[in-house]
């Protein structure tokens, strides 16, 4: 299995070397399983959330599209390679379409429906590239600084006066990432590459929270926030490819 995996990464040239999934089975399971229960949680909020933070008419076939598609995910990248996510994104096309058949609702705003759940199930996809950050050689280091970042911004967001929380997160961010990287003897690239990530993308969302007043209730806030956390995986994963 382990050549397998080894030829198949060679062949394709644009995959990170991560551990074998046989392997990691048995030697980096326990290190693996805490974030990949984070990221399940992570998984089950957006996918309550994101439906209402959208408006798509039928709830529950979309909570139940999203859902899928993160557990799925996050399977694939505890287990698989990151093609594997790229095959669940494909399949999550027809799906989201064939999910309509269960509407018994006049398949009102069809075109939201589609749309709406599966940037939902884009947006757990994201969050499942976390893992393969872990399990590449070098990755752990990488996705720790990243955590790290999330955790500085995060709470520097919520200590900081309205009118200063984005130079607040920005402070954060940084302070968080820096002593990361000193502590882990990670590389500065994908400590700034974070940083300013998570700054543009709080700003972005910030904005967007301005004029939309549906992302302060129940599990529409708390998916509104974790975007930014989801989308940093993708990153990660890109720092991976670049960097180690």
């Amino acid at each position: 299995a382990t050549g397998m995996f080894a030829a198949r990464g060679a062949q394709s040239g644009i995959d990170a070397p991560i551990v074998p999934a046989g392997e990691l089975q048995l030697l980096g399971f326990v290190e693996l399983a805490p974030l990949a229960i984070g990221i399940l949680m992570i998984v089950v909020v957006v996918s309550l959330g994101w439906p209402t933070l959208v408006e798509v008419p039928n709830v529950l076939i979309s909570r139940l599209g999203v859902l899928s598609a993160g557990v799925a995910s996050v399977v694939a990248g505890a287990f698989g390679q990151p093609i594997h996510v790229a095959y669940i994104a494909a399949l999550m096309i027809p799906a989201t379409f064939l999910s309509e058949m269960l509407r018994r609702d006049g398949r009102s705003q069809l075109l939201l429906q589609i749309s709406g759940t599966y940037s939902g199930s884009i947006v757990v996809l994201a969050s499942a590239m976390w893992l393969f950050v872990a399990r590449a050689h070098g990755g752990p280091d990488i996705a720790l600084v990243g955590i790290a970042v999330i955790l500085g911004g995060v709470c520097a967001h919520y200590v900081t006066p309205s009118r200063m929380r984005g130079l607040g997160s920005l402070i954060g961010t940084a302070v968080t990432g820096i002593v990361a990287t000193l502590a882990l003897g990670a590389t500065w690239w994908a400590t700034a590459a974070f940083i300013v990530a998570f700054a543009l993308l709080g700003w972005a969302l910030d904005k967007v929270a301005r004029v939309t007043p549906q992302v302060v209730y129940e599990w529409s806030g708390a998916t509104f926030v974790l975007i930014n956390h989801c989308a940093l995986g993708v990153v990660g994963y890109v720092l991976v490819l670049l960097v180690l």
